[in-house]
């Protein structure tokens, strides 16, 4: 049916798959995630970034609408979501034995930042599947997830309460996003307002992934691919509402 989305034409098979996908990438990377947290003999992460930005993140607080850390190195986006998941591990992680509160605290605030790197790691897998799966098949998709969910240095980043994995989700959002503008063969093209709803969900994601990491903005470049290399008469309104 024209107009109809992507995800109302995958069966429900492909659904599962990508749940699947995101269970695996997400399990895979729970393990190792406690490398080197604060503990009773050790009350700082080894990791170098980590302390800096886990000093910014608190220094954030959304629900007074209090979004200036001081701190600038980074977009507050990644701020902002590290505090909201650090404060729930700080919350439910408990304390060690023998460990001091502030310590415990640190260590529980840590950790929900480092699970928040998790998801957006096993999030990203997704989007290469559902990138992948209407040009391809269910194994040039799995395939394509796989690499996305085992690949060592993605793997490894997402055990971090660093900005590099959130920032690299909302760039490959934009490109899912981007893709959208270019269905497959045999399949109806998007309607006008589709196509710049579409451009317009890139866009937001490419501002989303610069307000973790700035340089996310160049992710625009692929927008601005996509439209122009498949010019229609919405072609630079798209781009526009994109930007």
């Amino acid at each position: 049916m024209a107009g109809s989305s992507f995800l109302d034409r995958i069966d429900r098979s492909a659904a599962l798959w990508a749940l699947l996908v995101f269970a695996v990438a997400f399990g895979f990377r729970l393990f190792g995630v406690g490398w080197a947290l604060p503990n009773a003999d050790r009350w700082w992460s080894l990791h170098p970034d980590e302390p800096v930005n886990i000093r910014a993140a608190r220094a954030v607080d959304p629900a007074s609408l209090s979004f200036t850390p001081g701190f600038y190195n980074y977009g507050t986006l990644y701020l902002t979501l590290s505090k909201v998941a650090g404060s729930v591990g700080e919350a439910y992680a408990g304390r060690a034995e023998g460990m001091p509160e502030p310590v415990a605290r640190d260590r529980g605030f840590l950790l929900g930042a480092r699970i928040l790197g998790c998801l957006a790691g096993a999030g990203l897998a997704v989007l290469v599947f559902l990138i992948l799966l209407p040009r391809s098949n269910l194994v040039g998709a799995g395939f394509g997830a796989a690499f996305a969910a085992f690949a060592p240095g993605l793997v490894v980043h997402s055990r971090f309460a660093t900005v590099d994995v959130p920032a690299a989700f909302f760039l490959v959002l934009s490109l899912y996003w981007a893709f959208r503008l270019i269905p497959p063969e045999c399949s109806p093209e998007p309607t006008g307002p589709e196509y710049l709803r579409f451009a317009a969900w890139s866009g937001l994601a490419a501002g989303a992934s610069a307000a973790c990491k700035y340089s996310g903005i160049l992710v625009l470049a692929g927008l601005a691919v996509v439209v122009l290399a498949r010019r229609t008469e919405r072609s630079w309104q798209a781009l526009g509402i994109g930007f």
